[in-house]
């Protein structure tokens, strides 16, 4: 048995690795071309050929005590996402509208099938920043909403099952139709003493990591702010903060392979946690020539605490805190 599980084990990292290795070679060629069209000392907010094909993007890699799922899961995670984005006529600066093809995804050091997939294998799409067009440049509602994105897309999913349990339940494609705003202020300029980041979605999905029919809608928020002491030199990097997380669901029944439970809301869907930390955001001019394609870089730990459940209650097993330690990093026109 422990034979078959290691040959299991084996075989999923090297998937991984080829899926990973395939996805950092598309990555690494539209770098090297935005290098070959920009400057090796300018630093955009852009990359790719702006403004008809950009590269956007999201990662963050670090560790988690429980992921509110069991005490002491003390896992090693990354979590990625990222955007091919081709603009249409007018074009991104005028009007930010097109189609695109997206790559995401988790990977983890312990065995949850949720940890372990491939979100994005890849993935296609449709998106517009309705506030983007060039008649509300200067105006109050482009400096409020311009962040503001709809989408609708069709992702191929794929899992890595570490343990060789059967894993056919998962569906390998889901839909997802919604909006979502990424908004950052002063995240890596040390010379205020305020900085926030403000993340909202709300979108429809056909299926996701735990229930293949999950058909329903999601309202998910994030919000972090925090000071520091300006212009204070290396003191000035660091800072304390506030979180607030937030996600709600209507979901009525788990569809799942072990067990079914009618009229039951998923209590991880629906809650609310509340914490704090301390971060390190150097000027993105102080960062290596080598990672001058980024335009945001954080270290950062936090503690998250449940503060409310908004439907039903979790297991007197379950944990109610979450210790959060890792890198979070942009490129492109990730944050706005």
């Amino acid at each position: 048995m422990n034979m078959i599980q290691n040959q299991n084990t084996a075989h999923g990292v090297c998937w991984l690795k080829h899926r990973l290795l395939s996805v950092l070679l598309a990555l690494g060629a539209l770098l090297a071309l935005n290098g070959s069209l920009q400057g090796a000392d300018e630093r955009k907010h852009t990359l790719g050929w702006d403004p008809y094909l950009t590269l956007t993007g999201y990662g963050d890699f670090g560790y988690r005590n429980t992921q509110f799922f069991e005490d002491r899961h003390n896992t090693a995670m990354g979590t990625w996402d990222a955007r091919l984005e081709f603009w249409l006529p007018p074009f991104r600066t005028n009007f930010a509208w097109g189609p695109y093809v997206r790559f995401g995804g988790t990977v983890a050091s312990q065995n949850p099938d949720w940890e372990n997939n491939l979100s994005g294998a890849p993935g296609v799409g449709g998106q517009i920043y309705p506030f983007s067009i060039a008649a509300f440049d200067g105006t109050l509602l482009n400096r409020i909403f311009r962040p503001l994105r709809l989408f609708a897309e069709y992702d191929r999913v794929e899992y890595v099952d570490y343990r060789g349990t059967d894993n056919q339940w998962h569906r390998s494609e889901q839909e997802k139709i919604g909006a979502e705003y990424w908004r950052e202020f002063n995240g890596n300029d040390i010379s205020t003493w305020w900085w926030a980041e403000i993340w909202s979605g709300f979108w429809w999905q056909s299926a996701n990591n735990f229930d293949a029919h999950y058909d329903d809608w999601v309202f998910a928020n994030s919000v972090r702010a925090g000071a520091r002491i300006p212009d204070a030199g290396l003191l000035s990097a660091f800072s304390a903060y506030t979180v607030i997380e937030s996600t709600l669901s209507d979901k009525t029944s788990y569809n799942g392979r072990n067990f079914v439970v009618k009229d039951h809301y998923y209590y991880w869907e629906n809650k609310l946690l509340a914490g704090a930390g301390i971060r390190f955001t150097p000027p993105l001019s102080h960062l290596p020539e080598m990672m001058g394609w980024l335009n945001r870089f954080v270290i950062y730990a936090e503690y998250v605490h449940d503060v409310a459940y908004y439907r039903l209650s979790p297991t007197s097993e379950s944990p109610v805190h979450d210790i959060r330690v890792g890198i979070n990093f942009s490129i492109g026109d990730w944050y706005h």
